[in-house]
């Protein structure tokens, strides 16, 4: 099995970039699934997504990987943004 970089990310964004330099560093194609959500899924995907609010996955992101989830044998998902609370455990 060979590791695909799924990316959910606009142009020029700090998500593409990261994904961009990890398929640079790692030698990994990159799909970008939000221009292409119809694009062959890999059987391992690390897939770079920006979040929103209290680190939650965008909407649009989370339905595409509940549909698609499921042809994935093995994922990650790398969330670039802000994650508030993380030094304040009560939060």
């Amino acid at each position: 099995m060979t590791w695909k970089i799924g990316s959910w990310a606009r142009p020029g964004s700090n998500s593409e970039k990261i994904a961009a330099r990890i398929s640079d560093r790692c030698g990994i194609e990159v799909i970008n699934f939000r221009s292409h959500p119809d694009a062959i899924m890999p059987a391992q995907l690390l897939i770079v997504t920006p979040n929103h609010g209290d680190a939650e996955v965008q909407e649009d992101v989370e339905k595409f990987l509940v549909a698609r989830g499921r042809e994935i044998n093995q994922w990650i998902v790398l969330e670039i943004g802000n994650y508030y609370g993380f030094d304040d455990w009560g939060y």
